[in-house]
């Protein structure tokens, strides 16, 4: 950890990323009460999730396109240029009376953003494995894991606190604002970074649109990345483990309320404080295992934490089934904890074992993988509570988490051999 601290390359790039973070959870809360004037707020506020899902089905792409990238860290400092100036835009909309036509062309903006975000974020993936070793990079997760929840807490509060005193305009120019700032660090940063890609220049990927087309060579980077991914089998192992804990995890926040509103006994209080309490778990959960985890659970391996956490799964509808509100909070915060503790160990893994010009493609497919995962979820309960009673659906969400288990269990016994004799293929060259 020590040495990690010591990395000003990696605590400044981290520093322009939450200034940018910063921004945008901002002026979402900002965006949010400024709906609330509009007289059909509810267009509005669909308009809005559109734009805010729409990105996870991009997000492969803009990962195929990082990868295919060649300038990448001129390319970043673009990105930043251009968030820079839809939000400058923004501002400048602001100024008019609020109207719909306004939200329309925020929300255009809100998701061009979200793409440049996603291409930022898969052009970096190969310049970090520059600025962090192989053997710190569970450690680095981990505490941007730890400090970005905390600061969430702490920007959700603090943005509140600014809404009442800055006007929807003035929201607007600060977010742009961030980005300005997060700029002028990357820039103040890119000699650092010339140095490092001068010494390990980036391995890139092989163009193949003047031979076969555009659409050949994206899917061509989709095949080899399926195959990378083929070749560690914990980690395929572990994409649809998590891809499944997403869908049944995405449950919990409607049940909570159906809960609440069939059971007088599930909440603690009254229902305002049951869900602050319900809502906080997941953050500080989130915090615990990614602050303790090194510590503690350094050694445990990947597929025994996806045992515990699909476990887990299974004892939270229990709670549910049950209507005991104690029982699902205790394995919220204990299956976040497990979260915390299991995104370093992953993250470690794909940066260590895939192929660094593969690295933002295969990011960007799990990624829409664990979101699909979520969004079928989200859209199973929303066809459930118009038929079935919260034990019902409990009880069939049960039902899943146990198959999900047994999955988790008997998959990797398959797969064992297969697994170990691949490593032994891997390091007898390095003899």
């Amino acid at each position: 950890m020590k040495k990690l601290f010591n990395n000003k390359l990696f605590l400044s790039s981290y520093l322009a990323d939450v200034i940018s973070n910063f921004g945008d959870t901002l002026y979402y809360l900002a965006l949010m009460n400024y709906v609330l004037f509009l007289p059909d707020t509810k267009f509005a506020l669909a308009m809005i999730t559109v734009s805010e899902t729409l990105p996870i089905l991009s997000g492969l792409f803009m990962g195929i396109w990082a990868d295919r990238t060649k300038n990448k860290l001129d390319t970043i400092l673009a990105t930043l240029v251009v968030r820079f100036g839809l939000y400058a835009l923004v501002g400048l909309l602001m100024g008019f009376t609020p109207a719909l036509w306004i939200v329309a062309v925020v929300c255009m903006v809100n998701f061009l953003s979200d793409l440049a975000g996603q291409y930022e974020n898969g052009l970096y993936m190969p310049l970090s494995l520059r600025v962090v070793a192989a053997e710190e990079r569970e450690i680095a997760m981990a505490f941007k894991n730890t400090v970005g929840g905390i600061l969430m807490i702490v920007f959700r509060s603090s943005g509140a606190i600014l809404i009442g005193y800055m006007s929807y305009q003035h929201l607007a120019f600060f977010n742009a604002g961030t980005f300005l700032v997060s700029l002028v660090i990357m820039v103040g940063l890119r000699p650092a970074f010339a140095k490092l890609l001068k010494e390990n220049p980036i391995q890139e990927v092989e163009q193949t649109e003047t031979e076969a087309g555009l659409i050949k060579g994206i899917g061509q980077s989709l095949k080899e990345s399926y195959q990378a991914i083929q070749n560690i089998p914990v980690l395929k192992t572990s994409i649809l483990t998590i891809a499944g804990i997403n869908t049944v995890g995405s449950a919990v926040p409607p049940l909570v309320i159906l809960a609440m509103k069939e059971f007088s006994d599930f909440m603690i209080v009254n229902s305002g404080i049951t869900l602050a309490l319900v809502f906080n778990l997941f953050s500080v959960g989130y915090i615990l295992g990614s602050s303790l985890g090194m510590a503690f659970f350094k050694h445990v391996s990947l597929s025994n934490l996806l045992k515990f956490c699909t476990g887990l799964s299974v004892l939270l509808f229990i709670g549910f089934y049950l209507h005991n509100i104690y029982i699902v909070m205790a394995v919220i915060l204990l299956n976040t904890m497990t979260a915390g503790i299991i995104n370093p160990k992953l993250y470690a893994l794909i940066m260590n074992e895939l192929p660094e010009d593969k690295l933002a493609t295969i990011n960007a497919g799990m990624g829409t993988i664990f979101n699909i995962g979520m969004l079928a979820g989200q859209a199973l309960v929303a066809l459930m509570v118009t038929l079935l009673s919260v034990t019902s659906i409990s009880l069939i969400f049960l039902l899943l988490s146990v198959g999900l288990l047994g999955y988790t269990v008997i998959k990797p016994k398959k797969s064992s051999f297969k697994f170990r004799k691949k490593q032994y293929e891997i390091r007898l060259p390095r003899l």
